[in-house]
């Protein structure tokens, strides 16, 4: 059974993001020990070495993730506790193995960024909570760690995780100085932001599928469940700049990934997005 390769580099990333003690100012109010930190980080280290293992994936989903997954689908009107659990069953039975590896660890990913993007608009609104605050934190390295990934696949060095941590740092720092509306403008930073590295890696996705459609189904089944999973946290975002062409990129993303017009939907997003991908080497996102 094939799967898709994991850059050594990303493996590490990964686990350094989610075992090691935080070095960012930032992060001093994210303790990576908690529950759901420790529990995310078991299952992603289970994910990353035990790729059949859909038992150990099994349990390492629950009790506490899957509490915080259904926390988000009830927030957010999703399914995604649903769709990790139909998905670990069925790579439990030895069916659809990439597919399935690729839904349950994206399904909890959207739970943590859909959680980071309302908790960022509640701060740019000057509505925010504790508990806003606390999910912002819980989702930082998850955030980060996209970033870093962005980082590689741009040859951009460090310069978006570099960026994405000065960012949240500066939102700590007006927040700790009682400073709510410089607090709300860097919220905005980090949700534009957000955003950007969400774009980049729906088109990296669907440059993927296009690249393994006639030589590999498994990668096509998987790059297929990431761009889709990838652009329902977009879909909001790009709603609010072209409706009609966010219900065009939703629909070919339902139709047969073997025939799907993947061009026209990388053409829609990169011309409503024109101004996140201005100066950069398209080709490297698969446009």
């Amino acid at each position: 059974m094939k799967y898709l390769k994991i850059a050594p580099a990303a493996v590490l990333i990964l686990l350094m993001i989610f075992t090691a003690t935080p070095a960012q100012p930032y992060e001093a109010l994210a303790d990576p020990n908690t529950p759901l930190a420790k529990a995310y980080s078991d299952f992603m280290k289970a994910w990353i070495s035990k790729p059949e293992d859909f038992k150990a994936l099994s349990e390492k989903y629950g009790p506490i993730l899957k509490a915080y997954v259904k926390e988000a689908d009830a927030k957010f009107q999703t399914s995604l506790d649903k769709e990790i659990t139909a998905a670990l069953a069925e790579g439990a039975a030895g069916k659809n193995l990439s597919a399935n590896r690729q839904v349950a660890q994206k399904g909890i990913q959207n739970a943590f960024i859909a959680f980071f993007i309302n908790s960022l608009k509640k701060v740019a609104q000057l509505k925010s909570t504790g508990d806003d605050l606390a999910k912002i934190d819980r989702s930082a390295a998850i955030i980060k760690s996209i970033a870093g990934r962005r980082d590689q696949w741009l040859a951009k060095g460090m310069e978006y995780s570099d960026s994405f941590a000065s960012a949240l740092n500066d939102l700590h720092t007006s927040l700790k100085k009682g400073d709510l509306n410089g607090a709300a403008g860097h919220a905005a930073q980090l949700e534009a932001f957000t955003y950007k590295m969400i774009l980049f890696s729906t088109l990296y996705e669907l440059g993927g599928l296009e690249k393994a459609r006639g030589s590999d189904d498994e990668a096509v089944a998987a790059k297929t469940v990431e761009a889709n999973y990838y652009y329902r946290i977009l879909n909001a975002e790009h709603q609010s700049r072209n409706a009609k062409g966010a219900v065009m990129v939703s629909q070919i993303l339902r139709e047969d990934p073997l025939s799907m017009d993947v061009e026209l939907a990388q053409k829609i997003l990169a011309e409503d997005f024109k101004s996140e991908l201005t100066g950069l080497d398209k080709g490297k996102l698969g446009i």
